[in-house]
């Protein structure tokens, strides 16, 4: 299926600054395991494979922008599991720009550029496209998801980044060494059903 447009995602790792050189490379080492994870798990739909440059600055281009978001979660939750236990508070700031497909390299790249400058202050979340009336309902969709967001603990994160990985409670109490309940408990708390709601909506959105 031939898409319209194709979804540049690009991010930074804030917080980072605070963090030893060894623990630092530890977080990259991750997060670049998990962009190797995200270029097997649905064969052909990554453009330009997610890298680094700028040091904290990351970026990637999708063909089909249906998994955009899903896939910037995944990023998310591989740089807050990465940070689980060093006694340093980490987040991952991530913009999701839908280009037109005949739009040229070059002015992607600009584009994109220009829009990291933008949202340096903002939410850690952030969509542009074309549309502005599909803009106004994906950003205010994203500032209720980060009202959610910002109140998980490490719990929350954790069981997040194995739920995204596809795996059942049982398996994630048995990484975890928890019990399935307690498993279930930080689901509910991090209102996981309602999350999980907005992502089939937004890939709804995206692959009209």
């Amino acid at each position: 299926m031939m898409h319209k447009y194709i979804a540049v995602i690009t991010g930074n790792i804030i917080g980072s600054e605070a963090l030893t050189k060894e623990d630092y490379e530890k977080v990259i080492k991750e997060v670049k395991k998990e962009f190797l994870r995200l270029q097997t798990i649905r064969k052909g739909i990554i453009k330009e494979e997610f890298s680094f440059f700028d040091d904290n600055n990351f970026k990637g281009v999708l063909v089909d922008p249906t998994f955009a978001l899903d896939y910037s979660f995944s990023i998310r939750t591989a740089v807050q599991y990465s940070a689980i236990g060093l006694g340093k508070s980490l987040d991952c700031k991530i913009s999701i720009k839908l280009e037109r497909v005949r739009a040229s390299w070059s002015k992607t790249k600009l584009a994109t550029s220009s829009q990291m400058k933008a949202y340096k202050k903002t939410r850690c979340l952030l969509f542009n496209s074309p549309s502005l009336i599909l803009n106004e309902e994906i950003d205010a969709s994203f500032s209720l998801v980060e009202a959610i967001i910002r109140k998980w603990s490490d719990f929350q994160w954790e069981v997040v980044f194995y739920l995204l990985r596809g795996y059942t409670q049982q398996e994630i109490a048995s990484e975890l060494k928890i019990s399935q309940p307690a498993v279930n408990k930080r689901i509910k708390i991090a209102s996981w059903s309602e999350i999980k709601k907005f992502m089939t909506y937004f890939r709804a959105h995206m692959s009209n």
